[in-house]
């Protein structure tokens, strides 16, 4: 059986409804969740058909769109807004001596997070209690974007090093999760995110950056939690390594991977595969209805498949459509 999970990003609001983002969708937190419920909305009237959006939606505190990826902007990163989206972070090009120097950081009297208390006991106040999650991204994609590039190079040049930048991200990361997590008395979701997996060896994944990792999967297993294991691009060469990572529940990985290889590799973990939105322009909805059915005939039944489409600039409305229906052909069939 396979599912969609279908997320709408600024730009296609900003295009097809004129929706402002900006700096003051970071900052003021009425009106970001004002224009997180007008999103959902406008979608349950365009796509209400297929099931998607909502013509009474529940406000969110929706924390991580206003740092982006906070421990990078914690240690040094830049946020820069513009009216068509929620932001982008900008590489701080600090060198690893820096980084190690500046962390684990202590979230006493951090700007960053009193911004983000404040936004968090405003939400509280005039909606009650809700699930905190600030976006704390994978540590190996934090320490790309804080060092640079160059931190690739570090991994096989000076493992120690990069393990101690590694090292300041993650206790600053569970400080995080722990201090939200005493907050609002549960805990956001979590996961591994490592987009940037593709530019190292499996090796050094497992050698360097895993014993990290690690920390953070033991977290989420004393919190029963369920964790995730997220990568947007071609996984193949990565899954004996993840394979071996206990308590795992999904993998992510993007569409261009072996989902067969990942099926028979994982057994019956769930599989979320990325639908890169630059292939579904090019697709008329026939043919991305085609691609989606050989992806579930390859996955198999033993375990659950999950689409993830970003409808972003420029994908067509029938393309959203074939995605939602032709998992839910899937549900139907016996």
């Amino acid at each position: 059986m396979a599912q969609a999970q279908v997320r709408f990003y600024p730009d296609w609001f900003f295009e097809q409804y004129g929706m402002v983002f900006g700096e003051r969708y970071a900052r003021d937190p009425a009106y970001r969740v004002r224009l997180d419920c007008e999103q959902q909305r406008v979608v349950a009237e365009r796509f209400g058909d297929v099931g998607l959006g909502s013509r009474d939606p529940k406000p969110e505190p929706n924390l991580r769109s206003v740092y982006k990826n906070l421990l990078a902007v914690m240690f040094g990163c830049r946020v820069t807004y513009s009216d068509r989206d929620d932001g982008w972070v900008e590489s701080a090009g600090r060198s690893a001596e820096a980084l190690i120097g500046a962390g684990p950081m202590e979230l006493k009297g951090n700007d960053f997070i009193a911004e983000l208390d404040r936004q968090a006991q405003w939400f509280f106040k005039e909606y009650g209690p809700a699930v905190l999650n600030p976006g704390i991204d994978g540590i190996l994609n934090v320490a790309v974007i804080v060092c640079g590039e160059e931190f690739f190079a570090l991994m096989s040049e000076d493992p120690a090093q990069a393990g101690a930048v590694l090292g300041a991200l993650r206790e600053t990361a569970v400080r995080v999760h722990e201090h939200y997590h005493v907050r609002c008395g549960t805990s956001a979701p979590m996961g591994l995110g490592n987009c940037s997996l593709c530019m190292i060896r499996p090796e050094t994944y497992a050698t360097v950056v895993w014993p990290h990792d690690a920390v953070w999967y033991r977290r989420a297993q004393s919190l029963g939690l369920p964790f995730g294991f997220h990568m947007d691009g071609k996984i193949d060469r990565y899954l004996d390594v993840i394979k071996k990572i206990p308590y795992l529940h999904r993998v992510d990985m993007g569409c261009d991977s072996d989902v067969g290889l990942a099926r028979r590799t994982l057994g019956n973990k769930i599989l979320r595969l990325y639908l890169y939105p630059h292939w579904l322009r090019e697709m008329t909805p026939e043919q991305t209805g085609t691609f989606l059915r050989q992806r579930i005939q390859e996955a198999g039944s033993a375990g659950e498949l999950v689409f993830q489409l970003d409808v972003c600039s420029g994908l067509r409305d029938e393309t959203v459509r074939t995605v939602v229906q032709v998992c839910k052909e899937t549900q139907n069939t016996p």
